[in-house]
């Protein structure tokens, strides 16, 4: 968990792994616990694209989000539609604030892989030109060959399935 020195109200939390769905709960606790005066929450993270379920079959990767009912701002991905359901840390931290009626939007990229790749990254990238995601904008300055740059940063990190609570 990392809180960015220049604006206090933006917290990273990072997992390499899912933690264990009976910790999940636990863990949201401690976390929000660890933070004060927290505003808006927004969760990224990705599923296989088996979880999904649609009427009509979809090219992956999609984004689709869920909010909280305290959140005013409209979702900027489609609605996640019923039946499917989020499970584990990110369906932890919408239900904590849920209940503690807190502002907060989870986008869920449905992927082809079980590993972070360059089509899933660039289905989040979207979100980057908006205002909720400005303070990250700013200071990544997505370059205009954004595939070449995710590929060099996948070569170089060598990353597994990463999950971003923010």
């Amino acid at each position: 968990m990392w809180r960015v020195a220049s604006k206090p109200n933006v917290v990273i939390f990072t997992s390499q792994m899912a933690p264990p769905m009976h910790l999940s709960f636990s863990l949201t606790k401690q976390l929000y616990a660890s933070l004060h005066a927290v505003g808006e929450t927004l969760v990224l993270c990705s599923s296989h694209i088996s979880e999904l379920k649609l009427d009509e079959p979809e090219e992956a990767p999609l984004l689709r989000g869920l909010s909280t009912s305290h959140r005013q701002a409209a979702l900027l991905a489609s609605h996640l539609e019923q039946p499917n359901i989020v499970s584990g840390m990110p369906a932890a931290v919408m239900q904590h604030c849920q209940v503690h009626c807190k502002p907060a939007a989870l986008y869920v990229c449905f992927t082809e892989t079980m590993y972070l790749d360059i089509p899933s990254i660039k289905s989040f990238a979207c979100l980057l030109e908006t205002s909720e995601f400005e303070y990250f904008s700013e200071r990544l300055k997505l370059p205009k060959d954004l595939d070449s740059k995710l590929q060099e940063i996948m070569r170089n990190s060598k990353t597994e399935l990463d999950n971003l609570y923010l």
